[in-house]
């Protein structure tokens, strides 16, 4: 052990400081959860709220639950899903190594598959100009009406083919980016042809440049172009070009710029660093900033700015928020990252005032006006404490004084020198405390120091106010109340130490927090009484730790995980009510205790340090979780609504109710307060994330009514508890018997219906043989008339020769319910090669047989004689009635191991030529075929037939047939 130990510890020395960079700023998809791998190259929402996520080795797509979502991922399997997008009612996935799949959105089945011999290597598929585009290994591609069309092919170069980067939209025409080499954009001009970029279309230096371009994005009318050399490029309409560039501060720092994506007021640009992939950030590109034209801008970065290697990017409007996917750690949810701004340098705390916001470090002060939205700095005030805005005034407490801020000369004047412990403002004045001493006050108007403050006050160690008094607690364990530079003792907040104490405003009432508890008291200024009310203990208050605190005259604020929830507090019990919560998203800082330097409460925005970004959450209605999901509740399986009555319980019988949100991705991130009623008497109060069921566990008989309160919706649901029923073993002898008879009796019941089912399903397929093989003779039988009364006696004993030959095969298989592909295809071949002799003066036509490499087709089974109506149907209203090159054929695929495609398919005829629809006898029998097979032998397959929509001038008819017996083999 002592050698592991010592092996370990010279591993975490090695990769120690790679390590601290690789601490979660939290996952919202992570192969804990089901990721298939942690390495994720696009994300992809919808308009329901669906998230796909594809990654190095197959897709996730939340919510999971779903029977399409699931069928999908089946279907993807390990594939290298590269990218992802929907158009209208089709999902489009794109992977590296299988091929390009298309998807139906509404049920999930697949449509078509190209595979990766058709199109390798798909890297990017993009929506430009309504249509869908794309680029592979060796150009472009577009699907239209779901066909796939090569329309750009890559030239040679020293006999290797130019690798796509990207394609995109510039000046209203369609573009195609490659990697590693200059003069290698094409341009797709009106003419119809692809013409390379000249420097009336792009800047000179982005067409010879020697740079690696990654990534294109049009947006607000400027080209974003990303690259691999620690920057990025911005054209304008006018051919002018920016340069922006990371200022690198470490030898192992190379960034590359993944991903753009548009936003309101610019774009987000996804970095990773080259030569650490555990370490990125996220760029946000401001245009509405006004920036100098033609200059190299370099842009400073911390440490504290690398989190993870974002692979892709995709700024969410629904939920206000971006996703990034990672190299190795996942997909991310930001929330607000429009709302975020970027620190000067790297801080440890921050501060909001009206006016201002505030960071600092150790030595330096960043102050950001909200009036200009400008950042200055200002240094050699020591480490701040505090910072507090009165009339226009800004006080700045540090570790050498207190000081006096000047805006418009960027500058601080000292008004008291020497530490202090505290600073508060009360009545217009500035106070402060020293160490084991005094309070000393500050007149900002005369400008005068005021000593001997509060005199009969030495040594605050707790205080807080909210401008018209304040609560101090003092080291002689006494609270005292200030107002108009007087103090007064308080009494009534009992505590075994009151340095523990912290002290909350909510109008009248004081909160006072001690550990796990909150205790509310009514306080009556006039006459200094406080009267305790009720005490809330927090770990039976909520099943989440708690990691913050704090108030304002919005309500009670309190931090869970990555929520911040709004509540309510008056003076009658249950003291607390659900306002509403926000999801702040996760950070570093994301299970942080009461620690104001990096989280604050100001002005309808919780602000939150995150690495050298100070987060901004708008606290309004619009962005909390109640106005973006809703949830519904389940009993058992059973849902509930608002105006159900519970089903009765009996006395010491445990129940649950289930939490389901309509949001797929904030499901897991949304609060309810629970509380339960007897009485007017409460037995529950809890607030209860929505991803737990809420147990409630041996009630007592009676009649309860059970509140369910969350943002925007309540839920009074009643519950009535009976009397235990005793039961004595008679009673269970009894009950026992009843309940074998009846399983018995069920039994025999079952096993006589299945037997008849049986029986009944073997004598309407003999029937549907009988109708099919009179059918079939009828029609070979026209076929041999029409040669002999033209006089064609070879080819008519020619005829009956394959003729006999086909009823020989007939006769073989007709006593058999299924055969196997073989035979069925053996079949189909002999009937198309009479038609063909029928029609060979007077029609001819193509017949196609295209079979998938590796298909054993000896192991598919289905119906006899279904594949040959189906021809006989495209034969007789379609291909006979068609002027130009008619063509009927069979395509044999696989979906995926346990899933077979047949696709028998016919040429129209011209939309001025008359069709004929015929009886359709063929298709009706097949049809019945396939019904009653599917019933009998539903444990084994299933075979399914659907005419499909026409296209490109073709009839289709799809057979599929799905193995049930071997899906075991999925989950080895």
């Amino acid at each position: 052990m002592p050698i592991l130990r010592k092996f370990l510890f010279f591993i975490l020395l090695i990769w120690g400081w790679e390590l601290m960079s690789q601490q979660s700023v939290g996952e919202e998809f992570h192969t804990d959860k089901g990721l298939p791998s942690n390495t994720v190259r696009t994300i992809c929402l919808d308009e329901a709220g669906t998230v796909y996520v594809g990654t190095a080795s197959g897709i996730q797509i939340s919510p999971g639950h779903l029977e399409k979502n699931n069928y999908i991922t089946k279907i993807i399997g390990r594939s290298q899903v590269w990218s992802i997008v929907h158009y209208k009612d089709w999902l489009y996935v794109g992977t590296f190594d299988s091929g390009l799949y298309i998807f139906n959105k509404g049920s999930g089945s697949l449509y078509r598959r190209y595979s990766h011999k058709e199109i390798p290597g798909i890297r990017r598929i993009r929506i430009l100009q309504n249509k869908i585009l794309g680029i592979y290994d060796f150009g472009a591609f577009e699907i239209r009406s779901l066909n796939l069309y090569k329309i750009f092919e890559s030239p040679v170069v020293a006999n290797k083919p130019m690798i796509p980067a990207d394609i995109f939209s510039w000046k209203g025409k369609i573009c195609i980016a490659h990697q590693n080499s200059s003069n290698s954009i094409f341009v797709w001009e009106a003419s119809k042809s692809w013409i390379t970029a000249d420097t009336k279309f792009l800047p000179a230096e982005v067409i010879s440049s020697k740079q690696s371009n990654l990534v294109y994005l049009e947006a607000h009318n400027q080209l974003f172009i990303g690259q691999d050399n620690n920057g990025y490029v911005v054209v304008n309409k006018d051919n002018s070009s920016e340069r922006y560039k990371f200022k690198v501060t470490s030898p192992k720092q190379l960034l590359r710029v993944n991903d753009i994506a548009p936003y309101k007021e610019g774009v987000y640009l996804g970095i990773g660093n080259e030569l650490n992939i555990h370490t990125g950030f996220i760029w946000k590109h401001d245009v509405s900033i006004e920036r100098l034209n033609n200059t190299k801008k370099e842009i400073s970065l911390s440490e504290a700015d690398f989190t993870h290697y974002p692979l892709c990017i995709l700024n969410d409007r629904k939920n206000d928020g971006i996703w990034y996917g990672s190299i190795i750690d996942g997909a991310y949810f930001l929330k607000d990252f429009k709302h975020w701004l970027l620190s000067p340098t790297d801080y440890i705390g921050l501060n909001k005032t009206p006016n201002f916001l505030f960071t600092w470090s150790k030595n330096q002060l960043n102050i950001y006006s909200q009036s200009n939205r400008s950042w200055k700095s200002i240094s050699s005030i020591g480490c701040v404490k505090k910072i507090i805005e009165l009339n226009n005034q800004i006080f700045v407490q540090s570790d050498q004084g207190i000081f006096i801020y000047n805006a418009l000369q960027n500058s601080f004047e000292n008004i008291y020198t020497g530490n202090s412990e505290h600073i508060f403002q009360l009545n217009g004045y500035i106070y402060w405390s020293s160490y084991f001493g005094n309070v000393t006050g500050y007149h900002p108007r005369n400008k005068k120091i005021i000593y001997h403050s509060f005199n009969d006050i030495k040594s605050i160690v707790n205080i807080n106010s909210n401008g018209d008094f304040a609560i101090a607690l003092a080291s002689n364990q006494r609270i005292y109340y200030l107002k108009d530079n007087k103090q007064t003792e308080l009494k009534g907040i009992s505590s075994n130490n009151l340095n523990n104490l912290k002290i909350h405003f909510y109008g009248n009432l004081l909160m006072v927090q001690e550990s796990d508890r909150l205790t509310f008291y009514s306080f009556d200024a006039s006459k200094f009484r406080i009267k305790r009310e009720h005490t809330v203990k927090l770990n039976e208050f909520s099943l989440e730790p708690i990691n913050w605190i704090s108030t304002n005259e919005q309500g009670l604020w309190i931090g869970i995980n990555n929520t911040l929830i709004q509540l309510g507090v008056n003076q009658h019990f249950p003291n607390l009510s659900l306002i509403s919560e926000y999801y702040l998203g996760n950070n570093k800082q994301n299970r942080v205790s009461e620690l104001k330097s990096v989280m604050q409460l100001s002005e309808g925005y919780c602000y939150r340090k995150s690495g050298n970004f100070i987060e901004a959450h708008p606290l309004m209605i619009d962005n909390a979780l109640g106005h973006v999901s809703d949830w519904q509740t389940e009993y058992q399986g059973f849902k509930v609504f608002k105006e159900d009555i519970l089903p009765s319980i009996r006395e010491g019988q445990n129940f649950r109710l289930k939490f389901n949100s309509k949001d797929f991705i904030f499901q897991n991130d949304g609060y309810i307060l629970s509380i339960l009623y007897t009485n007017d008497s409460v037995q529950f109060y809890r607030l209860n994330n929505t991803s737990r069921d809420l147990w409630f566990n041996d009630l007592e008989q009676g009649e309860y009514q059970l509140n369910l309160i969350s943002t925007g919706k309540k839920m009074a649901l009643p519950l009535i508890v009976t009397r235990r029923l005793l039961l004595n073993n008679l009673f269970w002898l009894l009950l026992i018997l009843i309940v074998f008879m009846g399983i018995y009796i069920i039994y025999l019941s079952q096993q006589e219906k299945y037997s008849l089912q049986q029986r009944l399903i073997g004598l309407e397929l003999a029937t549907l043989k009988s109708n099919l093989n009179p059918h079939f003779i009828f029609n070979m039988m026209n076929l041999i008339q029409s040669m002999i009364v033209r006089s064609e006696q070879k080819r008519a004993l020619k005829a009956i020769s394959e003729l006999a030959k086909i009823n020989r095969l007939f006769l073989e298989t007709s006593n058999k319910e299924l055969i196997s592909l073989v035979e069925e295809i053996d079949f189909a071949k002999k009937y198309v090669s009479l038609e063909q002799m029928r029609f060979e003066e007077d029609k001819q036509f193509t017949f196609k047989l295209n079979i998938e490499p590796n298909i054993e087709l000896n192991h598919w089974l289905l119906p006899p004689l279904v594949v040959q109506p189906l021809l006989e149907n495209s034969l007789k209203h379609g291909v006979l009635l068609t002027k130009m090159n008619p063509t009927m054929g069979i395509t044999i695929s696989l979906t995926n191991p346990y899933t077979l495609n047949i696709l028998i398919y016919n040429s129209l005829p011209e939309s001025n030529q008359r069709r004929s629809d015929g009886t359709n006898m063929g298709i009706h029998l097949v049809t019945e075929r396939i019904k009653w097979v599917n019933e009998k032998y539903n444990e084994i397959q299933s075979i399914k037939m659907d005419v499909l929509p026409r296209m490109n001038n073709e009839f289709q008819v799809l057979i599929t047939i799905t193995k049930k017996d071997s899906t075991w083999l999925e989950n080895l």
